[in-house]
């Protein structure tokens, strides 16, 4: 029993991030859609939220409901892409140790790196999607590529 949870420990700790990773994207995402409202103090972007009924013919409001909107989309993306890199890690974790050459140390030094370079690619997106959709590249480029 011991040997299993010495082996499994790497891509545990790795999913707990993650999944905090992806805790952390929905605390950004609802910043700024709590943050929108109107000159009276009333929020702009009810429950459930609507982005299709958006109040964004009036411009003060239209730059608060795209954040809002921005944000919305970037948790989704986060959401989708950590619950698809979650099984390919775990099937590495699992037996990428009969690869040839690879020992047991390797192997999590590779899960663990590479899930630090997902958790920093992912709040690379995360704050760059929020403030402009061109500036999310880096995050989503670099987490494509560690996945």
């Amino acid at each position: 029993m011991e040997a299993l949870r010495y082996s499994l420990f790497a891509p545990s700790a790795v999913t707990v991030f993650m999944v905090f990773g992806c805790a952390h994207a929905m605390s950004e995402m609802v910043k700024p859609r709590y943050a929108a409202k109107d000159d009276n103090g009333k929020p702009l972007l009810v429950h459930p939220y609507e982005p299709w009924n958006a109040p964004t013919d009036n411009p003060k409001y239209k730059e608060m409901c795209d954040t809002a909107f921005r944000a919305f989309k970037m948790f989704e993306n986060v959401k989708e892409w950590t619950f698809m890199a979650l099984p390919p890690m775990w099937v590495f974790a699992i037996y990428g140790g009969d690869l040839p050459y690879v020992t047991d140390t390797i192997m999590d030094g590779m899960i663990l790196s590479s899930g630090a370079l997902y958790m920093v690619a992912n709040y690379w997106y995360t704050k760059g999607y929020i403030s402009a959709p061109e500036n999310r590249l880096e995050g989503f480029k670099l987490r494509r590529k560690v996945t």
